[in-house]
């Protein structure tokens, strides 16, 4: 009743028998009665306790019972009511100190960003070092766009940083954070059939669907999660470019003496592989929300 109060309608599904067809105007239902002719699924939307029964709508047009309107009677909601889901629009968004917005999804426990981060400033406002021409095993913190091109790239996959500009801990908007390694595990082991140290074969519920972005086949991808992983490519150690729409990489927080962890997906695979890479590299980045 609570989630009803709070304005969040409830999806119920069970048998509908002939004392269901027939409501009356202004009818309540109580015991089951008549032939069982299936299953339905109706919307609740109300409840009553001088009635002591809910407000449900049908979907069978105003000319049912109550203008489509009908109540069931609290205590026999168990003998109508086999399954139930509630209405939430859960997806959210979240600006960056740049003014860029980014699309949020809870999933499980979490909150992410369903985008790839494309700020080119810490979150106190300071810029990030844009390094072009100069990114072979350079330690100081920086991003770049896929092949220097913004214009083609940043809107959809976002930016690729090195490690250096991930370990600043400013990245993310205030009150995110780029995930560490056993957060991307709680994500994993939230979507995933398969799972070893290593991989996941949750990637397909995290990929976007389609070819737009990913190049075919893109295998198994469902965005089941609603995270919409899109394949931004990477920047290797010595500068180059590689995988745009082929494959996504993310970085975690977490070091791994020369190189951090991070999670990756492709477009021939289901998987979401666990590795290390160099810190030197440039992925893309996932915010999460603070807890």
């Amino acid at each position: 009743m609570s989630c009803i109060y709070s304005g969040f309608p409830i999806i119920v599904v069970g048998p509908v028998y002939t004392n269901f067809d027939n409501l009356a105007d202004g009818g309540i239902l109580k015991a089951t009665s008549g032939t069982n002719r299936g299953t339905h699924a109706y919307m609740v939307v109300g409840y009553d306790d001088s009635k002591n029964a809910f407000k449900f709508q049908n979907s069978w047009g105003t000319g049912w019972s109550s203008a489509g309107l009908g109540w069931i009677d609290y205590d026999y909601v168990s003998q109508w009511w086999k399954e139930a889901y509630m209405l939430v629009d859960q997806a959210g968004t979240v600006k960056d100190i740049e003014g860029n917005v980014y699309k949020t999804i809870p999933v499980g426990t979490q909150v992410w960003m369903t985008e790839n981060l494309k700020s080119t400033k810490y979150n106190d406002g300071t810029s990030i070092l844009n390094l072009t021409s100069v990114w072979s095993l350079l330690s100081i913190p920086g991003y770049c766009w896929y092949n220097n091109d913004g214009a083609t790239y940043k809107t959809t996959y976002g930016a690729l940083y090195n490690w250096f500009a991930v370990n600043t801990g400013k990245l993310c908007p205030a009150g995110w954070h780029v995930p560490t390694d056993a957060q991307w595990t709680i994500l994993t082991n939230y979507l995933g059939v398969i799972n070893t140290t290593n991989y996941s074969d949750a990637g397909g519920k995290l990929k976007e669907t389609g070819t737009t972005h990913w190049q075919s086949p893109n295998t198994g991808a469902t965005n089941k999660s609603g995270f919409t992983a899109l394949p931004g490519g990477a920047r290797y150690d010595n500068g180059a470019f590689s995988n745009i729409r082929t494959g996504g990489w993310w970085w975690s927080s977490t070091s791994s003496s020369a190189n951090a962890f991070q999670r990756s997906m492709s477009s021939n695979s289901t998987y979401i592989n666990r590795a290390a890479s160099s810190k030197y590299t440039g992925l893309s980045v996932r915010c999460l929300k603070n807890n």
